[in-house]
């Protein structure tokens, strides 16, 4: 049974959180690419549109057409799940034992339930947001400087 449990998502719950934004990250990506590529395609098509009319926008060229890019926003996780911690015990190079603490977690759903004598009253409610921010400001080159 231990190891249908493991098979239910018993990681770290740091894990859990980073596998959960790296998720978010690629979702975005993928729309960023699909915006990049509709961009370059209505880029192309101006530009042809442009030199068959000669100087005079005509067609799509003079619509100034751009792409819809789409953002995530803001993710909102909210996990019902046991929860529990762990002290993980290393050994330094100089022989001493270290102790960390881990939390680790188990969601709670039906498969779990079914498996576990886990109950619903027991469980922790853990909510996290993962939201955009603007980027950092870019410190501009000296000229000469790599």
């Amino acid at each position: 049974m231990a190891a249908q449990i493991h098979e239910l998502l018993v990681v770290p719950f740091d894990v859990l959180l980073s596998e959960t934004a790296r998720a978010v990250a690629e979702a975005q990506a993928v729309l960023d690419e699909t915006s990049m590529r509709v961009q370059e395609q209505l880029d192309i098509l101006t530009a042809q549109a442009i030199a068959d009319s000669g100087d005079e926008a005509s067609g799509l060229a003079r619509f100034q057409v751009d792409a819809t890019w789409y953002h995530i926003p803001e993710v909102e996780l909210e996990l019902k799940m046991a929860v529990s911690m762990e002290m993980k015990q290393e050994t330094r190079t100089d022989g001493r034992s270290v102790f960390t603490p881990r939390l680790r977690s188990i969601p709670f759903n039906s498969k779990v339930k079914n498996l576990t004598n886990l109950d619903a009253e027991g469980m922790s409610r853990v909510t996290a947001r993962i939201v955009t921010v603007p980027p950092a400001e870019r410190a501009a080159l000296e000229p000469g400087e790599n």
